[in-house]
């Protein structure tokens, strides 16, 4: 997650969270997938539109498919009071990043993780 931030000027004061079957679908807005990890970088405050997902997914899941899931899901106004600017989903090999947030943010997110996967 701290290489997919880097060097990102507009990130909010955030908060690290592992991703659970119980709290999976908060943040990812699709079914939990046996056998996945992840993590969420989320502000720190709810007034703060802001989430970046990182989930590696088992073998045998189709990350492509997850992504596009994902990004026909999404909610950018989950946090009710404020609505995220912009959301995208980006999936190589077994992992799919997700961000929603100041569009941004989102696009400096999207080009890290396409350079570290």
């Amino acid at each position: 997650m701290a290489q997919l931030l880097s060097g990102i000027d507009a990130l909010p004061f955030s908060e690290t969270i592992e991703l659970t079957r119980a709290n999976f679908d908060q943040y990812t807005f699709i079914e939990y997938i046996p056998g996945m990890t992840g993590v969420v970088s989320q502000a720190g405050l709810a007034a703060i539109p802001h989430a970046v997902v990182l989930l590696r997914l088992p073998e045998h899941a189709n990350a492509q498919a997850v992504a596009a899931q994902i990004q026909s899901a999404v909610n950018p106004a989950r946090w009710i009071c404020v609505e995220a600017e912009a959301a995208r989903a980006i999936a190589r090999g077994n992992y799919v990043v997700f961000a929603m947030s100041l569009n941004e943010v989102v696009q400096a997110v999207a080009a890290n993780a396409e350079n570290l996967m």
